[in-house]
């Protein structure tokens, strides 16, 4: 719970999973192996989860630019969001804002 606290705290930043080990006082595939058998998912994508739930808190709440919002939401590449961003919700995150607004 303190590392799924930590990322909902921190989702801007840029952490890695040898970063969300270090908290704990794990390996990075100890982390892995436990975060995995408690949430079905790795550390990593459970955190790329809590961004893409910021951002569309974002897209429906503000009327920030989708780079402004990537940025804000711990993603360094606006297309690496877009296309995480349409695999989890199935649109585009133009598109899910002009749909859900």
């Amino acid at each position: 719970s303190e590392i799924v606290e930590y990322m909902h705290q921190n989702y801007s930043k840029n952490i890695t999973a040898e970063d969300l080990a270090g908290i704990i006082g794990l390996s990075t595939s100890q982390l892995n192996r436990k975060f995995k058998k408690e949430m079905d998912e790795s550390p990593i994508i459970y955190l790329l989860k809590i961004r893409i739930e910021k951002a569309i808190m974002k897209l429906l709440s503000t009327d920030s630019t989708i780079t402004e919002i990537s940025y804000e939401c711990g993603f360094n590449n606006q297309t690496y969001f877009n296309i995480q961003f349409k695999k989890i919700t199935g649109c585009s995150p133009r598109d899910y804002r002009k749909k859900y607004t």
